[in-house]
């Protein structure tokens, strides 16, 4: 990508990066720092997008003899400043690049990686780039507009743009001849989606349900199904949008997204193997990679273990995962270097090779948390942004409280929050009568919500 006459649209983007270089090529130095031959680092590019910053770094890594590792959390600065308050690095950078001086970076990590890491199957491959984007807007009805949008324009790069930034073009070990995902792919859930069996086979798209023979038969209600969208198709429109209307879907979370040039049996193939896994003593279970937060925790559990990346992801063309949160509306990317594992021992599909139970478990319930907080808020408050983060952070601290109340169920949680919120009563504001009411264990939810009304009213 070129740079535009228009500076008015560049400005500080930060990432963090990880990148190396041969060791015989000794040392290198940026500015005034000497980086050793693997390291990690806060980089700030002067850009007008994700891509333009990708290719900045990639030009930049290449003239100094780096290859990059891994990228992550690539956004605009002030973006950067208000999600990670805590680090006082990026504020620095982004301030010393412009369009004279577009590159700077900070060392936060610059010792070559030990003997013990370099070990056997799991050498350090962490190659999954992760990039977010925030404040996604759905698409509405669209009356008047022509042409309509398919999808909102902060998604039209990801989903029907060009080849994803090859940022891995200068390492000496790829070679990736997959790098135009000129397909694009969703794995929808019938359980979330209602009537998507006949909205599919309306739609005109190419489809096939991720079960086969008697199981795709039973649980064709809130079984998976692999789809291929198309661009300007009223089905794909109806994804990204938000309304009233049960046609518009971009609320349901209904699946996962991916961009890859396998065709649609290849890719049914290679995911048909990861719809059910064994736990042991042959206790089979459906594994729903296919729900947006389970994907997102298993992804990035899995950055530091490359046979476990290459047992999930090495189906035979590249894959892009993206994921969309419709709580949030935020999106997330995950773009693996299948070259990058071609060292990479695959192993047996079970749980004990492919997941951190414990690490999957922990990160889907904070996210399934998260969700129940900001349904919550926006139901209490009738306010279409979530809490934000002192407000996440009292609200979470009162649920393993009501959970020690004996109220666990979900749908109960939220029906408490809702009333604690909306009355104000969250952040330790409850009166001893209040907490009494809760710690009642023989009353159920919704009579402990009456009760507590009848002490509000009062």
């Amino acid at each position: 990508m070129t740079l535009q006459s228009d500076q008015k649209e560049f400005r500080s983007w930060l990432g963090t990066c990880r990148f190396s270089k041969p060791a015989d090529n000794g040392e290198t130095v940026f500015g005034s720092q000497a980086v050793p031959t693997e390291c990690k680092a806060v980089v700030a590019i002067w850009a007008d997008s994700e891509e333009q910053y990708l290719n900045v770094l990639s030009l930049r890594m290449e003239r100094y003899g780096y290859g990059i590792i891994q990228v992550d959390d690539i956004m605009p600065a002030p973006a950067w400043m208000v999600l990670k308050a805590r680090n006082r690095t990026g504020p620095v950078l982004a301030r010393q690049v412009s369009a004279e001086f577009p590159f700077a970076l900070d060392l936060i990590e610059n010792n070559p990686i030990s003997q013990d890491d370099n070990v056997g199957d799991d050498k350090t491959l962490k190659v999954i780039v992760t990039t977010t984007l925030h404040r996604v807007e759905p698409l509405d009805a669209q009356f008047g507009v022509f042409p309509r949008k398919t999808l909102p324009e902060a998604l039209t790069e990801w989903f029907f743009g060009p080849a994803t930034p090859n940022i891995f073009a200068n390492r000496a070990d790829t070679g990736n001849t997959d790098d135009n995902p000129s397909r694009l792919y969703a794995v929808l859930d019938a359980g979330k989606i209602p009537n998507l069996g006949e909205l599919l086979s309306s739609s005109g798209l190419e489809y096939q349900c991720l079960f086969n023979g008697k199981t795709a038969s039973e649980l064709a209600e809130v079984a998976p199904y692999l789809v291929k969208l198309e661009d300007n198709n009223s089905f794909t429109r109806q994804l990204f949008s938000r309304g009233k209307e049960p046609w518009f879907l971009w609320d349901r979370a209904g699946g996962i997204f991916i961009r890859t040039a396998a065709t649609l049996t290849e890719l049914r193939k290679h995911l048909r193997k990861f719809t059910r896994i064994n736990r042991g003593k042959n206790d089979w279970v459906y594994f729903r990679f296919w729900d947006g937060p389970v994907l997102n925790a298993l992804l990035r559990g899995m950055k530091s273990k490359p046979s476990h990346v290459a047992t999930f992801t090495q189906c035979p063309k590249t894959l892009t995962f993206i994921t969309i949160d419709p709580l949030t509306d935020t999106a997330n990317r995950f773009i693996i270097d299948q070259k990058r594992l071609a060292g990479a021992k695959k192993q047996p599909v079970t749980p004990a090779a492919l997941i951190d139970t414990v690490q999957l478990e922990t990160e889907t319930q904070v996210s399934t948390e998260k969700r129940l907080i900001i349904e919550a808020h926006r139901e209490a408050l009738f306010t279409a942004p979530g809490p934000d983060d002192a407000s996440m952070e009292l609200l979470k601290n009162e649920i393993p409280f009501l959970k020690t109340c004996g109220i666990s169920k979900t749908q109960y949680l939220h029906d408490v929050l809702v009333f604690l919120i909306r009355n104000d009563l969250t952040g330790g504001k409850l009166s001893p009568e209040q907490r009494d009411i809760l710690m009642h264990k023989r009353n159920n939810a919704p009579t402990k919500i009456r009760q507590l009304e009848k002490t509000v009213s009062a």
